[in-house]
């Protein structure tokens, strides 16, 4: 299995706030995948989505390392790993005001025996990629993702709606996410 990741500034923010781990499972045909991009503009999203991209993935690690999970038991897992991960980085942000209200989105994938699971938060996205086109896996938490959903706007409207960046979910700003 081959894996790799790449992060991109855009063209719209000075700094890239984006961070990504993957991390194989020694001695598990499983590898761990996390993306996190910090809340564009907000303060300290960079450290935001490196906190929660490394905790994230040290308590998938952790689980894996002390029992051997099942396939089942990886939402679980997931969601676990997702709220510590939200659990450090509105804790970090309580300890100095230049850090309040920062947050980060999140997307993951856990691969384990030949399936994948992912899990996402805010408007980071994941994809299936195969020779015949690109589909998109997840639903945003966003403003815009409720609005089409609710059939107010069209999936072409979204694109270009003035609160397209406006997310319902994120991990940071609240104690509980």
């Amino acid at each position: 299995m081959n894996s790799f990741g790449i992060t991109d500034r855009g063209k719209v923010r000075r700094d890239n706030q984006d961070s990504f781990l993957i991390e194989r499972i020694e001695g598990r045909d499983a590898l761990i995948a996390v993306l996190c991009d910090g809340m564009g503009g907000e303060k300290a999203g960079n450290i935001a989505s490196d906190l929660a991209a490394k905790t994230y993935a040290g308590v998938l690690r952790q689980r894996f390392s002390g029992q051997k999970l099942k396939g089942a038991e990886i939402p679980e897992a997931m969601a676990a790993a997702c709220a510590e991960a939200n659990h450090m980085v509105y804790s970090y942000s309580c300890f100095d005001s230049a850090y309040t209200g920062m947050g980060t989105t999140l997307v993951s994938a856990v691969m384990l025996d030949g399936r994948v699971y992912v899990l996402n938060v805010g408007d980071s996205r994941a994809y299936h990629i195969t020779g015949e086109g690109i589909t998109r896996i997840t639903k945003d938490h966003s403003v815009v993702e409720g609005m089409v959903d609710r059939g107010d706007i069209t999936a072409e409207e979204a694109r270009r709606h003035p609160s397209r960046n406006l997310i319902t979910r994120a991990l940071g700003p609240d104690a509980d996410a």
